[in-house]
């Protein structure tokens, strides 16, 4: 369960910390207070993508900071566990910090991990229901994926199985579907792949070939200028150095026996003389050796010319040349096989798709099973929050044949809120009411399968008003004795019903304005609930907010 949440340089927020309870704590306050960035600071802490214009105005670095408990919750050790983050205290610590430049930074118990580390390790810590998620529901295309949701890890298990399957059947149409051509348009690719071949293989080309060829072609065309400086450093040794040093080792010879540092310098000299001399003969060889033969530049200039015209049309340089070769081969050898390898390729296709189609019935079969619980969990939740006569049906689509990761299923959800009315389409006959509470049947549901600690309600109670607004109060109260419930409400009901009241508000002072939170006292809530309820500042909806939060905590204590 979360433990603390604390902000910083988040929109409006310029430092907040939020210390919420173990049942249901509730955030109100007047519009444009900050609620909704409080919530969005928390999806960041629960791997939500980051916007860089979260960052408050002005400042270089925002930061969230979220600190859980992780008692009862094995999964999330497990995963941490394996790998490498320590948890031995039961205390998890998520940092982000978002850079006004776009970078963010992710830490789990000051380790750095990746955002889908984060969001993997959050999505067993939490859901926050936004209003974003009513809009979802009511499109059919995203039935399947909640059903799945509730089918659990065998669902899931089987859909990854299915995904397998699909992808290596549509790997084979992909290849089957690739520019295969007919038997004429193979026969004259071939014929054109081995020309490029051959013509390829006859330059006999290697890396690093043009730049000798060229350093060659240099040399010969520079030959007379080469040959004479070769001379002539040449006859510069032989006339005046190598003399020079003889006649000092002649002198210095008469005392190099009288000290060890002149033996160590006639040495030097000797050294320096036998170097000489091998220079002078090696320049006078490299002289002899220069070659101006006009027939090897000619030829020179004749393989350069070939390596231009490869280079023009197979790539810039020899490496290109001799990739373009490997692939043009490899091609050639698929071509010459294309009759083999289609006739393969549409077995193997085959094969795929029954093991595809056996796979996805077994995925369907769990599909419809999870369907009969998961419309008679829905009916009963939908009951307690006074909707008794509701009805849900899982209407299944005709079954496909065209293969798909999901599967060869279609599912729509079918509602009717009231006894005698057939089901239809969500879409076409709910109601904002109904839809808070569907939704609110549906996150009660999906929380107790996968054992969630925390729930998170960004105004659930839209369209609620009267004994509805009540109904849902309750059954969110109930509900925060299985679980941490957070919720941004405007509904007095719902507000009344919370162990934790916080109160924010928006403050603005000489130059900037700010979101602060502040704990309620009961008589302060007293006030915000009869603000809540359109009767702030009369005696009358004071003393009505009292009753209405007397009969809360009544209500509260009956169920504890």
């Amino acid at each position: 369960m979360l433990r603390q949440l604390s902000i910083r340089n988040i929109a409006l927020i310029e430092n907040l910390v939020l210390e919420p309870g173990e049942g249901f704590t509730v955030l109100s306050g007047e519009t444009g207070a900050g609620k909704s960035i409080i919530i969005d600071a928390l999806n960041l802490v629960l791997g939500e993508r980051a916007d860089k214009e979260l960052v408050r105005s002005g400042e270089a670095k925002a930061r969230v900071e979220g600190v859980f408990s992780l008692e009862d919750t094995p999964l999330v050790k497990e995963l941490l566990a394996e790998n490498g983050i320590d948890t031995e205290d039961d205390t998890l610590i998520i940092l982000r910090e978002l850079s006004a430049d776009g970078k963010n930074l992710c830490r789990i118990n000051g380790t750095a991990v990746t955002l889908a580390f984060l969001k993997k390790t959050a999505d067993k810590l939490a859901d926050i229901h936004g209003q974003h998620e009513h809009q979802l529901l009511l499109d059919k295309a995203n039935h399947l994926s909640f059903l799945d949701s509730f089918g659990g890890d065998e669902i899931a298990r089987q859909k990854e199985s299915v995904r397998l399957a699909c992808t290596y059947y549509q790997s084979c149409i992909d290849q089957l579907n690739g520019d295969w051509g007919t038997e004429e348009e193979r026969e004259r690719r071939m014929e054109m792949l081995q020309y490029q071949i051959d013509e390829i293989e006859n330059a006999e080309v290697t890396v690093g070939q043009e730049a000798e060829y060229r350093a060659r072609a240099d040399r010969i065309k520079h030959a007379d200028k080469i040959r004479d400086a070769l001379t002539e450093a040449g006859h510069a040794i032989s006339d005046s150095a190598i003399d020079q040093i003889r006649a000092a080792m002649s002198v210095l010879s008469r005392v190099s026996d009288k000290a060890d540092d002149y033996q160590a310098l006639q040495e030097r000299l000797d050294s320096a003389f036998y170097e000489l001399e091998d220079i002078a003969e090696e320049l006078d060889k490299k002289a002899g050796d220069v070659d101006a033969d006009p027939y090897e530049l000619e030829n020179l200039e004749e393989r350069l010319s070939v390596l231009k015209k490869l280079f023009r049309k197979y790539g810039p340089d020899e490496e290109a040349v001799l990739k373009y070769y490997d692939d043009a081969s490899e091609e050639l050898l698929r071509l010459h096989n294309a009759e083999e390898t289609i006739a393969e390729l549409e077995n193997q296709a085959e094969r795929f798709k029954k093991d595809y189609m056996v796979k996805a019935r077994r995925l369907s079969e769990l599909r419809h099973d999870a369907a009969i619980a998961f419309e008679d969990r829905i009916r009963a939740e939908m009951e307690e929050l006074g909707m008794k006569d509701a009805s849900l049906e899982v209407d299944f689509g005709e079954e496909g044949d065209s293969v798909s990761p999901d599967g060869i299923d279609t599912v729509e959800f079918l509602f009717s809120a009231n006894k005698g009315e057939p089901v239809k389409p969500l879409s076409r006959i709910i109601s904002g009411g109904e839809m808070s509470r569907f939704m609110l049947a549906m996150k009660s549901v999906a929380a107790d399968d996968a054992m969630l600690p925390t729930m998170v309600f960004d105004e659930i109670d839209t369209g609620i008003s009267g004994p509805g607004a009540q109904v849902v109060a309750q059954k969110i109260a109930r509900l925060s004795r299985r679980h941490q419930v957070l919720a941004v409400t405007h509904l007095p009901q719902l507000a009344s019903m919370a162990d934790c009241h916080f109160l924010i508000r928006k403050v603005t002072d000489a130059s900037r304005t700010h979101t602060e939170v502040l704990p309620m006292t009961r008589q302060e809530r007293v006030r915000e609930i009869a603000r809540l309820a359109g009767g702030a500042g009369t005696e009358l909806a004071v003393r009505r907010a009292d009753e209405i939060l007397a009969e809360a905590e009544r209500f509260k204590r009956k169920t504890e």
